[in-house]
C-alpha cells in the first residue's frame, strides 16, 4: 500500500469493521488500554474543523464592523458633535445580526487595541460624539470605557479620566445634563464624581459652579440637581468656617421671583434637605416679622396642588406652617 495513503485506507477499513483502536497505555505496571471509535475521532475532527469556520466568520463578521462603522464617520465628518448624522451607529448596526453585538464590540476593541487606536477615534467611530443628553444611554458607550480602560492599562500609556476624554466632545454643562439623566447609571455615576474632583481641585466655589453652569440665565433642572450634590460635597469637604447655606447663596444670584420659581420646579429629595430647611426658617421669619395672620397662612397651604407640595418650595412651606401654628408665640401673629 502506498505511504501516502496508507493512513487513508486504515481509516476505512477501520469505519467499515467498527473495529478498536488503541489509544494509549501506561508506561509501567499492569497495562490499560483505552479504545475510541473511529466515529468518535471524526466528531471531534468535525467540532474543531467548526470552532475554525466560526472563528473565521467572526474575524470576517468585524471587519465588516469596522468597515461599516469606518464608512459612517467618513460621511459624518461635516456633521457637528450634537447633531443628528447622516448615518448613525445604529443604522451601522442594523447591517448585523442583534445576538452578535456584544461579540462585534468586543473583538472590534481588542482589534483596535492592537493597533492601538487613540480613544478618541474610537469614540467618533462609535458614533459617540452625536449622542447629546442621551449619551450615557447609548448602547457602545460601555464598550468605550472599557477600552480606554484596557488602553490607559498598556505600558508607557498616560492614563486619563473618561471626562478629560469626554471633554474633547462636550462641555461641562452639556455632560452634567446627560450623567444627571441617569442617576443610577454606573458610568454616569463614575463621571458625575470625576467633575465634581475637577471643580474641587481647582477650588470652585458653589457660587462658581453655579456661574460655570449658567444656572444664572438659564435654571435647567439637571444642571441645578447636580449643583446641589455639588454644593452639598464641597460643604463636607471643607471646615465649619466656610460652609454656607445653600439658600442664601441661591438668593445671591436669582430675585424672589425666579428664586420661587426654580424652588416650584424642583422635586424635593435626599439632596434638597438643607435648602428645604432653610427656606422653611426664611419663611417663618417672614410671617412672624409680618404678622401674616395663621388663618391666611393655612388657607394659602391648603390652595398647594399635590404636585406643587412635592416640590422644594411646597415642602418647605407645608412645614413652615405647621411650625407657624403651633410653635411661633401668640403675639408674634
Amino acid at each position: 500500500m502506498d505511504g501516502l495513503n496508507f493512513g487513508e485506507g486504515f481509516m476505512n477499513a477501520a469505519e467499515e469493521s467498527e473495529s478498536m483502536i488503541l489509544n494509549s497505555a501506561p508506561l509501567e505496571g499492569e497495562s490499560v488500554i483505552t479504545y475510541v471509535r473511529p466515529d468518535t475521532l471524526k466528531r471531534h475532527a468535525d467540532i474543531v474543523e467548526s470552532g475554525v469556520r466560526s472563528a473565521k466568520k467572526r474575524k470576517s463578521v468585524v471587519t465588516q464592523f469596522l468597515s461599516k462603522a469606518a464608512e459612517a464617520e467618513s460621511l459624518n465628518t461635516y456633521t457637528k458633535d450634537g447633531e443628528k448624522p447622516n448615518i448613525s451607529f445604529d443604522d451601522v448596526m442594523s447591517h448585523f445580526k442583534k445576538e452578535d453585538k456584544a461579540m462585534l464590540l468586543t473583538e472590534a476593541n481588542e482589534d483596535m487595541l492592537n493597533i492601538p487606536l487613540n480613544p478618541d477615534d474610537v469614540f467618533k467611530l462609535y458614533g459617540l460624539n452625536f449622542a447629546g443628553d442621551a449619551l450615557f444611554i447609548q448602547q457602545q458607550l460601555p464598550y468605550w470605557v472599557k477600552y480606554v480602560d484596557a488602553f490607559n492599562a498598556q505600558p508607557g500609556k498616560k492614563a486619563e479620566s473618561l471626562f478629560v476624554r469626554l471633554r474633547e466632545f462636550y462641555r461641562i454643562e452639556d455632560l452634567v445634563v446627560a450623567v444627571t439623566r441617569v442617576p443610577k447609571d454606573k458610568i454616569a455615576l463614575r463621571v458625575e464624581a470625576q467633575i465634581g474632583e475637577y471643580w474641587l481641585q481647582k477650588r470652585s466655589t458653589p457660587g462658581d459652579v453655579f456661574t460655570a453652569l449658567r444656572l444664572d440665565t438659564d435654571i435647567n433642572p439637571y444642571r441645578f440637581h447636580f449643583w446641589m450634590k455639588y454644593f452639598t460635597h464641597y460643604n463636607s469637604e471643607g471646615p465649619e468656617t466656610s460652609k454656607v447655606s445653600m439658600y442664601l447663596e441661591l438668593k445671591k444670584h436669582l430675585d424672589s421671583s425666579s428664586l420661587r420659581t426654580l424652588l416650584t420646579r424642583v422635586r424635593k429629595s435626599d439632596v434638597t434637605q438643607s435648602l428645604e430647611k432653610d427656606l422653611e426658617n426664611s419663611l417663618l421669619e417672614s410671617w412672624s416679622k409680618e404678622k401674616i395672620p395663621v388663618e391666611d397662612v393655612i388657607q394659602a397651604s391648603k390652595l398647594m396642588e399635590e404636585k406643587e407640595k412635592q416640590s422644594v418650595y411646597g415642602s418647605a412651606v407645608q412645614k413652615a406652617t405647621v411650625e407657624y401654628i403651633f410653635y411661633i408665640p401668640k403675639k408674634h401673629v
